[in-house]
């Protein structure tokens, strides 16, 4: 019997981590509500508020960002795209890499 009072006693401990009492599931439903509807309203925005598009004439400038294979090739399609595109900017974790694909364009 004193082995189950002392197991009693032991929860009811105060020495023992306690939740926290100002995150309530009342407090958690109402900022979460406020997340969701904040992101329906974002949704329901029109793309063109924030999509900007070159137009015609203007220079397409890229950057490329990891001289491997895969940043190469992606670099050396969209230059060779019609219009007017530079590649303005390099820049790869291995500078012998990047001086490479810089004699490439």
């Amino acid at each position: 019997m004193t082995n189950l009072s002392t197991h009693v006693n032991s929860m009811n401990d105060s020495s023992m981590p306690q939740p926290n009492p100002a995150l309530t599931r009342r407090s958690f439903l109402r900022t979460t509500s406020g997340a969701v509807a904040g992101g329906a309203v974002l949704g329901a925005l029109p793309i063109e508020r924030f999509a900007h598009a070159a137009s015609p004439g203007d220079t397409l400038r890229i950057g490329l960002i990891g001289c491997g294979g895969r940043g190469t090739g992606a670099a050396a399609q969209a230059l060779s795209t019609a219009g007017d595109v530079k590649l303005i900017a390099m820049a790869d974790a291995f500078k012998n890499q990047a001086n490479a694909i810089l004699n490439l364009f």
